[in-house]
């Protein structure tokens, strides 16, 4: 993630999970200028981040589900999911973990 954030051209919003690994996972990009870390998103407002993205980094099941209705291709950083729908459409790709895969998706 910090890959894609170093990029001039890329604004970042990650809301990070609350778990305390989790969230010394995203301290790296603290303080970054393009990345905005928030709390997690619950509904309605997972639509605010999505409507203004090009695309959608994820590994929540419902962010999953609702990115494709917002026409916004999604990478899913997992090695499986249980929300095979949208990537068997054409709108979702599974990348896993491995962060160079990230950009080859």
């Amino acid at each position: 993630m910090a890959h894609i954030a170093s990029r001039p051209d890329v604004a970042v919003v990650f809301p990070v999970h609350r778990n305390p690994h989790a969230r010394r996972g995203a301290e790296p990009l603290r303080g970054q200028q393009n990345v905005l870390l928030i709390d997690p998103v619950g509904d309605p407002e997972p639509v605010f981040p999505l409507k203004p993205c090009h695309f959608v980094v994820t590994d929540s099941d419902g962010i999953q589900e609702e990115a494709p209705s917002f026409e916004k291709p999604v990478l899913v950083i997992r090695d499986t999911t249980e929300r095979p729908e949208a990537m068997e459409l054409g709108l979702a790709m599974l990348v896993g973990t491995d962060g160079r895969r990230l950009f080859d998706g």
